[in-house]
């Protein structure tokens, strides 16, 4: 049970409402033999590397290791922040020194990323929904592809032979990217591991059929990708729809939102106000909630529902609660 614990960390409710999360910005140094909270560059794809915040190697040999978490930014693309949290979590209870943590930093062109970096457009977040970068590689590199490298670093039995378990989550566009990743990575199962998926507060999801719990009068293109399965490309075209949903149904997935997070349209909540997005709901309580019913009622899957008391759009307040 041991092993479950940090998961458990993640889901438990009980936090007060924060105005905004505090600024880490944690000094992490550039790994060396010396340091292991640290920022390092792993290769992707043929000809790029991608910035990462790490605890632990993850090409030296490790048998302390048995869980290993991949946590994603959101919009701010402030990945050291969300490492700093979870780290903190891990520590809060007594799983630090036996989980891997990664914090991959998707950037874009507005972060001035070194030469050699990959990273994606400023606009629309495409990395949060599996689109090519805009990097001028020599040939694309999906997000998710990315976190395919991560996963299957994790799972390496040379490295950790004794991690068993590998949680992907995220918040807000972090949550986007993991419940998308959820539906459409072809990774799971991956042998000797079992991969979990903790969504929180996206500000939307993408729906396995056309139905939709509010209008889509108006708004021709609400089934489209990356609100729903028609009409994906790339990473995400890979698989058919039925595939998606069959896998997506069977794989494990948590939701958490807070329960304050319902400022619907209001200027400067981050939430998505396309009619896309409306069509799911008015805020992120209610897409949240509607979209997990579906899943329940519809399709009969075994995903859960958390709603945390007391919380806003909060990193601080979902992690720490």
């Amino acid at each position: 049970m041991k092993r479950r614990l940090l998961v458990s960390a993640l889901l438990i409710a009980g936090c007060h409402p924060t105005a905004a999360d505090p600024v880490d910005d944690a000094p992490y140094p550039t790994c060396s033999a010396a340091s292991q909270q640290c920022l390092e560059r792993i290769a992707v794809g043929a000809d790029r590397v991608m910035p990462i915040y790490r605890n632990v190697s993850l090409s030296v040999s490790n048998p302390a290791i048995t869980e290993g978490v991949i946590v994603v930014h959101g919009s701010d693309r402030d990945a050291n922040n969300f490492f700093y949290s979870v780290m903190t979590a891990a520590s809060e209870v007594g799983l630090d020194a036996s989980t891997a943590i990664v914090a991959p930093h998707f950037q874009c062109s507005d972060d001035s990323p070194r030469a050699g970096d990959v990273y994606w457009q400023c606009s629309g977040d495409d990395w949060s929904h599996g689109f090519g970068d805009a990097s001028g590689a020599a040939a694309p590199i999906y997000s998710y592809a990315v976190v395919d490298t991560l996963v299957a670093a994790l799972a390496d039995k040379a490295t950790f032979p004794n991690l068993r378990r590998i949680v992907v989550t995220g918040l807000s566009a972090g949550g986007q990217l993991t419940q998308r990743y959820a539906a459409t990575n072809a990774l799971d199962p991956t042998s000797g591991v079992s991969i979990d998926y903790v969504v929180l507060s996206p500000s939307s999801y993408v729906y396995l059929d056309a139905g939709r719990p509010a209008s889509t009068a108006g708004c021709p293109r609400y089934d489209l990708y990356y609100y729903g399965l028609a009409d994906r490309s790339g990473y995400v075209g890979i698989a058919d729809a039925p595939t998606i949903r069959q896998q997506f149904v069977a794989r494990s997935v948590a939701y958490l939102v807070g329960s304050e997070d319902t400022l619907a349209n209001a200027a400067g909540s981050g939430l998505d106000t396309s009619c896309e997005a409306n069509a799911q709901g008015v805020d992120r309580v209610a897409r949240a909630t509607s979209f997990w019913n579906i899943m329940h009622t519809t399709y009969q899957a075994a995903h859960t529902l958390t709603v945390v008391p007391g919380c806003m759009h909060s990193r601080t307040c979902l992690y720490f609660s």
